[in-house]
């Protein structure tokens, strides 16, 4: 986690996607403990090890979906969108809320009945790109939280991109030597520029963080320019 982000919700697939695993195991358990109590030759010698190797069988794969399970998570938090899976080799999708552009949810018949299903996120820097995520819990009420997260940054970007940027621009000033006359600020002036220096450090945290894009960034940076500019001709 980044400084300042915090984690909206997280959250395993549906676990319908392990019942017909479990179905199965424990029909075939069912079966294998039956012959095991009714034929008394399986229960010693090579016939007990062949028993013993189905048993190890048909309880192993279930297992293993079901650590697979355990491992795919979704969560959300104030800045990103992440899909995690697997427990020997993780895979993870970072998706960048400020990016998103559409979220889509399609579940069949039994998927409303079972309320799971598939939720589709579009990036706004490739509307062709898409991420499904399927066999999740409460599709319709992620996609709100999704979609409400994603809104609140893009109202808050503009103030907090503006804020930001001015640092950097203050920092910039101090540390180039100038290879030209400047005007001296008026003694009264320099509230908006130690304003301005506020700023900028909050936002550069952001572009570093990935909140915002490079984009997001340069736009910010010239209304920021412009307000300094103003505030000279005040």
């Amino acid at each position: 986690m980044h400084e300042g982000e915090y984690i909206v919700f997280r959250v395993r697939h549906h676990i319908s996607g392990l019942l017909g695993y479990l179905a199965l195991s424990s029909l075939l358990i069912s079966f294998w403990a039956a012959i095991l109590a009714t034929l008394p030759g399986s229960r010693r010698g090579i016939p007990l090890v062949v028993m013993i190797s189905i048993f190890i069988v048909i309880t192993i794969f279930p297992a293993i979906k079901f650590i697979k399970w355990l491992n795919i998570r979704l969560t959300l938090t104030n800045r990103r969108l992440i899909y995690t899976s697997g427990f020997l080799r993780k895979h993870t999708t970072e998706i960048l809320l400020g990016s998103i552009s559409n979220v889509g949810v399609y579940q069949s018949v039994f998927q409303r009945m079972i309320r799971s299903g598939f939720l589709v996120v579009e990036t706004g820097s490739d509307k062709e790109r898409t991420h499904e995520f399927g066999n999740m819990p409460l599709p319709d009420t992620l996609k709100e939280m999704i979609v409400a997260e994603a809104s609140r940054l893009r109202e808050e970007l503009p103030e907090r991109a503006v804020d930001a940027i001015a640092r950097e621009v203050s920092r910039s000033m101090k540390s180039e030597q100038p290879t030209r006359e400047i005007t001296v600020i008026p003694p009264e002036r320099p509230p908006i520029y130690t304003e301005i220096v506020d700023q900028i450090e909050r936002l550069d945290s952001l572009r570093k963080s990935g909140a915002i894009t490079l984009e997001e960034f340069e736009r910010a940076k010239t209304a920021l320019l412009k307000r300094m500019e103003e505030s000279k001709n005040d």
